[in-house]
């Protein structure tokens, strides 16, 4: 459907379709009906970092090495705002849908 509104319905013939909705993807299996998608992981935790009072934070990215002590893989993103978001600090479990 375009728009939102009350415009015509079409079908669009695919072979596949990609959803990327991160976690929210399984919402899709509501939108399509006729689909199931299901969704895996592991648990992480994300954390952001203010910005420092002084200075300027690298507009360096870093990727860390898998930590098998753990089940963690570090990585490191500066913000355009200063602040940086760090995620993969997991260690969590598997996740799965069913």
């Amino acid at each position: 459907r375009r728009g939102g509104g009350d415009e015509e319905v079409a079908v669009l013939p695919a072979d596949a379709v990609v959803v990327s909705a991160g976690p929210w993807s399984c919402a899709a299996e509501d939108w399509f009906g006729t689909c199931e998608l299901p969704m895996e992981g592991v648990k992480s935790t994300s954390i952001v970092w203010k910005k420092p009072d002084e200075g300027e934070v690298d507009a360096t990215a870093l990727f860390c090495g898998e930590d098998d002590r753990f089940g963690t893989h570090l990585e490191v993103y500066p913000r355009p705002d200063n602040s940086v978001y760090i995620c993969g600090i997991g260690g969590g479990g598997f996740i799965s849908q069913k």
